[in-house]
């Protein structure tokens, strides 16, 4: 081939020349606007049909050609787009044909199918790789963790171990959350309590200066009284009843390891409540009587309480099991401690001996259904409370949703109503919405008519669609301001109820350390997690995506305390955790934000604090805000007594052997200027008391053998010859008994004495007070006989000691010299009300009791004098009977004749007249009456039959009435015309109905009023009609 032609630019040989296939750049078309082409032909031709080279191209069809490329431009743009090869087709000098033309079209479905899939896969890569990123895993897994800021170390005494404070957080928090079950204000006088209560009264020895009697009195008080209603006394385990039951129920007897054992400690149980006659739970609690108490109650721990409470047991207290009681672990755990309650006092113990028992009264606590319920309920109203809270910000963000598609509404509308020049069209608005809308006018001018309606309906459905533009705008507003009003009284309720616990887990960070919001210390306290707590071992190391930062990769693992794979390295899982400091806290609300920034939201543990944390938020500042005021006027270390304090856990200057001594002497003196009890007359008074002040041991003056006081006989415990061999704390009790058994039976209340059956006014000396005196002889320390002294005093009136009494005549209270007590009513006098002189007699009676003394007397003197003249009477009947029987043998009509000489014209018999002297010396006549019935008269009575079945004849029936006092009558100078007929009354006849000698009925008023007279003056004459039948003493009858 020779050199290509040049041709002039101005020919049209040039423009038609077809430019190179495999230069796609290098040509250049005149397109229909005018532009040139310009096109650089290529040695080599197109392989489809080009034309031959050199050869031009017409202007008509190079106008095809340009026609057909504008309209295939968007096909090749979406060829390049998916990268098809277009250049045999965009480069062609010729029209494309429609086979070239679908062809290109197929390449570039294939293509786009290809790009498609391909970018659907890339798609679902990046979602599975989201996915995985933000999935929820280890936070050591994280591969992108932030280092997180330094706290600073809890400031604790030197005296003071991290698991102390760590079982001093736990009390403190149990005393807080469980405030309002527990008598806080009673015992204490103040209902808080903070950790230096706490701590002083764990490691305080001295009891006047420590609080721990109280805070063990505080937790043994609720334990009565929830043991009362839950537990009760112990049930019968020998019954036949019961071990059926037991045994088919799998109660704690019936246990194949335990069972044994709980039967000896409700047998246990039995016998204390039969010696100090309450149960264990209801002994008194003071410094003295806590360590007996604590011993007890650890002894008798896990009783059986019988089958009635066995389901309450399953079903209310957590399927509690009697040897899975805190008391009874604690005993079979530290046995020495046991051993040591028997002679020691619970403030000789150590530090931790006494906190271990504070841990046991409270882990029985929270055994009880009453404080399980409790915490149940605040932890359900915690959640509810939190649930409510997500309701609303969900209602709060539904409401902003439906109010901006009604504004996208109204603005439509308002476009479509402008373009077309006419004014929106009027909104259909129902009758709810209308008065909502009025309502809300009301409200924003500040109306306080229909307030309450308006905030219910403006939280509940607003139909946004029915309100203009302003309206909706105002409406959105005022929700927004009681969501908010709302969000906050849910979040001050749910962080009081938060607080209220004492000590609130927010959560535990990649390292396992334990965030602690206290809001009483208060503070935010970090635990890092000891020996103890297993977290498990290494994992594979934590990966780092960016370490540039750091010198090499460990570096950067430790820094943001990641794991390193190994256990002698890793500062998460290995040896080296434990030199980290157990307890810090977070000094400042700026390194609060610094944590929040830090925690990784893709770990576990973290997101759960980090959300705790937001959430708690504002309370969390608050308690910063405090924690940062303590630290600039370093007070700070003064909560935790780091501030210099000694240690409390000094010795105690307490004795408590001089300590019984005064309770004795006390005792002593109070029951001898109470007239309530007195020392032997053989002993010297005032050489007992100073034996007992100085050395306790009174046994020099006690001349015979230690008896105990029992209802019939008395039992001797010891010996006199084996006084001498007695330690101090037994003399000590003997000389306690010694007082006990100088107390007058009279003054013992229940459980010590029971009324006689004789004389139910008479106490008589129960089984519970020989018990009592037995065990007070066998005490072996001194807090056991200050229980004693604790059990007697309430069995003691002390209401009717001479020194709790008030003058019964002029109602004033006075020196115990001044008073003097009666002996049978135990009534307080003045000396000078009654007319004494001092010293007050120790056998003295009231005028009442002496007026009582006298009338009783005469009561026995008449009763005496009526069955001596009774018995008289009975006598002489017998004689005359004698002669009844011998007259019986006479005729008929002589007895009748010798009855009608008995008889007087008035009916009355001749024994009627008979004289009778009384109490008081007087004669009198007794008039003895004829049965008579009700309808006939004195004159048509006849005599009774005798018989000879009967002892006594009719005449010889007594003449007195064991109910009836008999005294002179004033009948007696009267004649016997005048006297009417008398009958001896009884309570078990009939009433006699006097006849009166003539006509029932009379006609006239006069008649009447005569027969009323008559009646009158004969009822007069009847026994049963006067008050006294003998003469009275006012004195005897007060």
């Amino acid at each position: 081939m020779g050199p290509e032609p040049v041709f002039p630019a101005s020919t049209q040989i040039a423009k038609r020349g077809r430019p190179s296939l495999g230069s796609s750049h290098s040509l250049s078309v005149v397109h229909s606007n005018g532009h040139s082409l310009d096109s650089s032909i290529n040695s080599e031709s197109s392989p489809e049909k080009s034309p031959k080279k050199g050869k031009p191209i017409s202007e008509k069809k190079q106008q095809k050609i340009n026609a057909q490329r504008e309209e295939l431009a968007s096909t090749f743009e979406k060829a390049r787009k998916f990268g098809v090869d277009i250049s045999k087709y965009e480069n062609a000098l010729k029209v494309l044909s429609s086979e070239e033309i679908a062809k290109l079209k197929d390449e570039i479905k294939f293509a786009r199918d290809a790009y498609n899939e391909k970018v659907k896969e890339e798609r679902k890569q990046k979602i599975k790789q989201r996915y995985e990123y933000n999935k929820k895993r280890e936070d050591l897994e994280v591969d992108d963790l932030k280092p997180l800021p330094e706290y600073s170390p809890v400031p604790l005494p030197s005296w003071m171990t991290d698991d102390d404070f760590g079982d001093f957080l736990s009390i403190l928090q149990f005393f807080n959350t469980f405030a309002e079950l527990l008598p806080l204000k009673e015992v204490r006088g103040k209902s808080k309590v903070y950790l230096s209560d706490i701590i002083n009264a764990i490691r305080c020895n001295d009891p006047q200066k420590s609080a721990y009697a109280d805070m063990m009195k505080v937790l043994l008080t609720v334990r009565t009284d929830i043991g009362d209603e839950e537990d009760g006394d112990e049930a019968d385990v020998t019954s036949r009843e019961e071990i059926q039951l037991m045994n088919i129920q799998q109660c704690d007897p019936s246990h194949p390891r335990y069972g044994q054992e709980i039967k000896e400690i409700t047998e246990m149980h039995e016998e204390i409540r039969k010696i100090h006659g309450m149960s264990v739970r209801h002994l008194p609690v003071d410094w003295m009587t806590l360590t007996e108490a604590i011993r007890l109650i650890l002894l008798t721990s896990g009783y059986y309480t019988g089958v009635s409470t066995h389901r309450h047991r399953i079903f209310g207290r957590g399927y509690y099991k009697g040897f899975e009681d805190a008391g009874f672990v604690f005993r079979h755990k530290y046995p020495e401690t046991m051993e040591r309650l028997k002679t020691m006092s619970v403030f000789d113990l150590e530090p931790k001996e006494r906190l271990e028992l504070m841990k046991v009264a409270i882990d029985q606590l929270l055994s009880f259904a009453k404080f399980r319920a409790l915490h149940e309920e605040k932890m359900t109203d915690l959640f509810e409370r939190k649930r409510e809270l997500r309701r609303l910000k969900n209602w709060d963000e539904q409401q902003e949703k439906e109010a901006k598609e009604a504004r996208l509404i109204r603005e439509h509308e308002s476009e479509e109503a402008a373009k077309e020049g006419r004014k929106p069209d009027l909104l259909e608005v129902s009758k709810e919405m209308s008065k909502f809308k009025t309502q809300m006018r009301n409200y924003r001018e500040s109306a306080r008519s229909g307030k309450e309606d308006f905030e219910e309906k403006l939280m509940g459905e607003v139909a946004f669609k029915e309100l203009e533009m302003e309206e909706i705008c105002t409406a959105r507003e005022l929700q927004r301001q009681k969501v908010k009003q709302i969000e906050k009284e849910q979040l001050e309720v749910i962080y009081e109820l938060s607080a209220v616990s004492g000590l609130y887990h927010l959560g535990r960070d990649r390292a396992y350390r334990n965030y602690f919001a206290c809001y009483t210390l208060p503070g935010i306290l970090v635990e890092n997690p000891i020996e103890f707590d297993y977290i498990g071992e290494c994992i594979e190391k934590t990966p780092f995506s960016d370490w540039s930062a750091y010198n090499s990769l460990d570096e950067a693992r430790n820094a943001v305390m990641a794991c390193t794979g190994d256990m002698e390295t890793c500062m998460v899982h290995g040896k080296r955790k434990n030199e980290r400091t157990r307890w810090m806290h977070i000094e400042s609300r700026e390194i609060f934000e610094q944590i929040v920034k830090s925690l990784n939201k893709r770990g576990i543990r973290e997101l759960a604090l980090f959300e705790e944390m937001t959430y708690y938020k504002p309370w969390i500042e608050d308690v910063l805000e405090k924690v940062e005021k303590k630290i600039e006027r370093n007070d700070w270390p003064t909560i935790f007594m780091a501030d210099g304090q000694e240690d409390p856990n000094e010795l105690t200057n307490i004795d408590f052997h001089v300590e019984m001594r005064d309770l004795l002497l006390d005792l002593e003196d109070k029951l001898q200027q109470g007239l309530i009890g007195f020392l032997d007359s053989s002993i010297d008074r005032q050489e007992w008391r100073r034996l007992l002040n100085e050395t306790g041991d009174i046994t020099s003056l006690i001349k015979g053998d230690i008896v105990v006081k029992a209802k019939e006989e008395e039992e001797i415990i010891y010996s006199h010859n084996e006084l001498g061999r007695l330690n101090p704390v037994q003399k000590l009790a003997i000389a306690f008994l010694q007082l006990v058994q100088t107390i007058q039976t009279r003054f013992f209340r229940p459980p010590f004495v029971q009324p006689s059956r004789e004389d139910s006014s008479v106490n008589r000396l129960t089984n519970t007070f020989v018990r009592w005196q037995k065990s007070l002889l066998q005490c072996d320390s001194i807090c056991a006989i200050a229980l004693f002294l604790g059990t007697l005093e309430p069995a003691i009136m002390w209401d009717k000691s001479r020194l709790q009494g008030k003058c019964r005549l002029c109602r004033k209270k006075g020196a115990a010299e001044s008073l003097v007590l009666c002996t049978n009513c135990d009534k307080c006098f003045h000396l000078e009300c009654v007319h004494l002189d001092a010293p007050a007699p120790t056998d003295w009676s009231c005028s009442e009791c002496n007026a009582e003394k006298r009338k009783k007397v005469a009561i026995e003197k008449r009763k005496a004098t009526r069955a001596a003249a009774l018995a008289e009477q009975m006598s002489k009947m017998e004689d005359e009977s004698e002669g009844d029987e011998n007259s019986m043998q006479t005729s008929d009509k002589n007895r009748k004749s010798a009855g009608a000489e008995r008889i007087t014209t008035n009916g009355h018999s001749k024994e009627s007249t008979e004289m009778i002297q009384t109490s008081s010396g007087r004669s009198v006549k007794k008039v003895v009456y004829k049965e008579m019935s009700g309808g006939l008269s004195p004159q048509l009575a006849k005599p009774l039959r005798t018989s000879k079945r009967n002892s006594l004849p009719a005449r010889a029936k007594p003449k007195y009435d064991e109910d009836f006092d008999y005294s002179e009558s004033d009948s007696a100078n009267e004649t016997p015309t005048r006297m009417s007929t008398r009958r001896k009354r009884k309570a078990s006849e009939e009433p006699i109905i006097p006849s009166y000698g003539r006509a029932a009925i009379a006609e006239t008023y006069k008649e009447k009023m005569a027969q009323l007279e008559k009646l009158i003056h004969d009822v007069r004459r009847e026994e049963f009609s006067w008050p006294f039948l003998e003469a009275v003493d006012t004195k005897e009858i007060p």
